[in-house]
């Protein structure tokens, strides 16, 4: 066993298999960050439609709708939350909702 020599990987070896995952990262990330802005624009529009089912539901219960979007009570009593860049454009006088791309 004195004389056996342990064999690894050599430089040029493991300079290889970066580059591959350097290619297929480079593949990859596109795809990958466009179903990501999707999935942004989903979830804002989801959220549109949650404002929408409050405001109808202000509106039946004080035949008028709120002055601001912050007076609403969603069903977690929680903020309404939005994706990056996302906002909503509010009119009081005829509750409409519109949302914001970036």
């Amino acid at each position: 066993m004195i004389g056996r020599r342990l064999r690894g990987f050599t430089l040029i070896d493991l300079m290889i298999v970066i580059v591959i995952l350097g290619v297929l990262a480079a593949i990859v990330l596109p795809l990958v960050s466009h179903h990501v802005d999707t999935a942004a624009q989903t979830a804002a529009e989801s959220n549109l439609a949650s404002v929408e089912k409050a405001l109808e539901l202000y509106w039946m219960q004080n035949n008028t709708y709120p002055t601001e979007l912050s007076e609403l009570t969603f069903q977690t009593n929680e903020t309404l939350v939005l994706p990056a860049g996302y906002s909503f454009t509010y009119d009081s006088g005829t509750g409409t909702v519109a949302l914001v791309t970036p």
